[in-house]
Parts: structure tokens; sequence; C-alpha cells
């Protein structure tokens, strides 16, 4: 018996345009507002040799589509990319508001939209009943207020647990030492912050291998992979690391290695009730000392076999950072890996979707608990770390929850 799709398997289908190849059709879209694109057939010699590289050090075979379902772990020389046919990167406004919008913010025929450029949120308005009736902003120096007549529906990514905080939800403690009134409680408010950590191996190459196709500079990666993370006990059916083949100049190759599902978590925390003072915000990396132990197995696993079977297919290509003797040696790993690790600027969680009690901020509908009529749209909802880029994750949010106030409305 064929099990149905999900809802979200179906939403990923239906925003995008996906313009490559696949093994499986029914899992991909051919007719949303988002282009996607799969890069040349032909990969460089580069790119080829690191997944063959890769295929030799893991034993996982080449796929074709890591957004398979059926499909997604395993080394691939074809990246699929929010592009549209020109090279220009596909975003929420290009692919849902260019040519629909004019020059002052208004939309075009039967749609009712304005947007405000120039222009930043700086908190939700509540009524008495703890109803959220509008917006205060900032325009260009001087401030103002919409209203909404039905709800308020925050999309601001990292910035959503900022604009509750200063609206007043969130941490009853905090929300008073910064001088904020409080409208509803809600301690995990900017808790749970998550985000792909990553550092760089950087390789010598052949000189006269070319990073990406000559007849595609927008191509942008070089190779890549999607495998489990090597550490003893990890699940090894699910994905836990990304491999990024990049090519930052002739005779340079550069794989960039990212934990797709970090325990570590971090805050984000207002300083002042003033809106346009900064956050404060970390990502807490390797609280949690399970997600360094993870880094140290993606190098002495993956980047050094790697390294080695790199060296067999073509001697050019030697591991410079960190060396085999930093990678063998665990105190000077452990150093490095400090030092060097950076963030994906995937930021999510931290205003996790759940059950009331439960850290959570918004219920399964996205609708903010303790209040009324405010509704979170973006990453900052997802419980936990999606094994991927957060662009597709960010455009099925957005479209199940607008999906969901819709057939609500309807019900009326």
């Amino acid at each position: 018996m064929m099990m149905r799709q999900s809802r979200i398997q179906q939403a990923y289908k239906e925003f995008e345009k996906y313009t490559g190849l696949t093994n499986n059709p029914k899992a991909r879209g051919k007719k949303g507002d988002v282009e996607i694109r799969q890069t040349p057939v032909d990969s460089t010699s580069m790119a080829q040799k690191f997944v063959d590289a890769t295929i030799s050090a893991t034993g996982i075979s080449e796929i074709l589509d890591y957004n398979d379902p059926k499909t997604p772990m395993g080394p691939f020389t074809r990246w699929q990319l929010y592009q549209r046919p020109n090279g220009e990167r596909e975003s929420s406004s290009t692919a849902y508001l260019q040519g629909l919008v004019d020059n002052n913010g208004k939309s075009y025929g039967r749609r009712k939209l304005t947007i405000l450029s120039k222009t930043s949120a700086l908190r939700v308005l509540f009524d008495k009943n703890k109803k959220a009736i509008g917006v205060e902003y900032v325009k260009e120096g001087q401030f103002g207020r919409v209203f909404a007549n039905k709800k308020v529906i925050l999309c601001t990514g990292v910035f959503s647990p900022k604009l509750l905080m200063l609206s007043g939800v969130g941490p009853k403690k905090l929300l008073k030492e910064r001088g904020i009134d409080v409208v509803f409680p809600n301690d995990n408010v900017g808790k749970n912050l998550v985000n792909h950590p990553l550092i760089n191996a950087v390789f010598t190459a052949n000189p006269n291998d070319h990073g990406v196709p000559e007849n595609d500079p927008n191509a942008l990666y070089v190779g890549g992979a999607f495998l489990p993370d090597p550490t003893l006990g990890s699940d090894q059916t699910k994905r836990g690391v990304q491999l990024i083949g990049m090519s930052p100049g002739a005779g340079t190759f550069m794989v960039c290695a990212l934990l797709l599902n970090p325990k570590s978590r971090g805050y984000v925390e207002v300083q002042s009730n003033d809106p346009l003072k900064p956050v404060l915000a970390t990502d807490e990396l390797f609280t949690n000392p399970d997600d360094l132990e993870s880094f140290k197995n993606i190098f002495k696993v993956y980047i050094a076999n790697i390294a080695a079977q790199l060296a067999a297919i073509d001697p050019q290509y030697q591991l410079v950072t960190p060396s085999l003797s930093i990678i063998n040696d665990d105190d000077l790993l452990t150093d490095f890996i400090k030092e060097n690790v950076d963030i994906a600027h995937h930021w999510m969680g931290s205003c996790s979707m759940g059950k009331k009690g439960h850290r959570a901020v918004v219920n399964k509908y996205g609708h903010v608990i303790g209040v009324k009529d405010l509704v979170i749209a973006d990453a900052s909802i997802s419980p936990f770390p999606n094994d991927g880029n957060t662009s597709a994750p960010a455009f099925m949010i957005g479209r199940v929850i607008a999906e969901q106030l819709i057939k609500a409305e309807k019900k009326k």
C-alpha cells in the first residue's frame, strides 16, 4: 500500500520550481514560484576528484538528488541552488513580489499588500485583553503605527524573540530588569537558539583543475556530501554532517564541514527597552561536549580519510590546514576546532513550537502562547535544527501557516 505524502512534503513540492534531475519525480515540484536549479551534468575535474575520494573514504555511493527523501545521504557533484536562470539569487522577494509591487510598495491588481521599505518594526501592540492589535515602527527616523483587523504575523527570523520581548512577552525577570511591562511571562522566549557550526579544511590542489564549470560561474560550489555523524553511537541512518567543496583560487581546494544536529543551545536577550539597541545573542557553541566530540571525529574519520584518497587520486591535493599532525593529536585538534569554528547563519529555535509548558513559545499553528492574534511564521519556531540549509524549511513554514490561517478564516 502506498503511503500518502505528509502535508510538509507536499508543501515543499508546491513552492519549488525544480529544473534539475532526480530519480524520484514525485518528490519534487515543477510548478512552484521558487526557482531551484541543479548545476550542470558535466562536473569539473576538481569536483569529481572530491566526490570520488569521498566515496572511497566513506563507502557511501554517489547520489543525484540529495533532496529526494529516498536518497538523502551521499556525495554528489551537482548542487541545487536558489537561483533564477540568469544566476540571480532567488528569495521570497524575487519569487513572490518581483513584478507585483510598485516603487511605493503597493501591490498591483486585486492584491492587498503594502510594503514599507527602509522601515524597522519596533514592537507589537496589545490591548488590555492581550490581543495583538498592531505594530509600532520607525521609517526613516519617523515613528508610526499600523493596526490589524485580524492578526499580526511576525516573519523576522532571529529577530522574532527580540520583538516579543520588547512587546512584553518573554522572561518575566529579564523584562522587568529592562523596564518592559510584562504582557505574558514566558521564560522560553529567546532560549533554545541553535545554529549550524562549521569549520574549513584547506588543501593544495592541481592548478589545472577548475572549481566550477567555466561556462557556469554561478555554480558556486565544488561537489559536496551529506553524511552521518561518524561518532560512535550516532544514528548512521540520519544526516549529521554536510561537506561543501569550494575553490577560493587556483591551486586551492577547501572543504567546509557543517555539524547538522548540534546539541548546544544559545539564547537571545534584549539589552534594554530601547528597540533600536542591538540584542545580546550567543550560539553557546560547544557548551554540550558532544558537539566538540563530533567535530573531532569529522576530522579524524572524514577529512583525514578523504585527504588520503584525494592524494592517491592526484598527489597535488594535499591537506594543509589542519595538518595530519594536528588531527592525530587530540589536544591540538581540540584547540584548532575552538579557534576556527564559525557559524552558517542558520539561526533556528528561539521561539520554539510545542505544547504549553514544554519549552514552547508558539503552538503547532504558530500562534504565540499566552496572547491572542499573534502568529510567528519563520524558522525561529523550529524546535530542532533541520539537516541542511534553512531556506526551504522557512518557505515551508510560511506556506503551511498561511494555509492554516486561511482555513481558520473560512470556518468563521
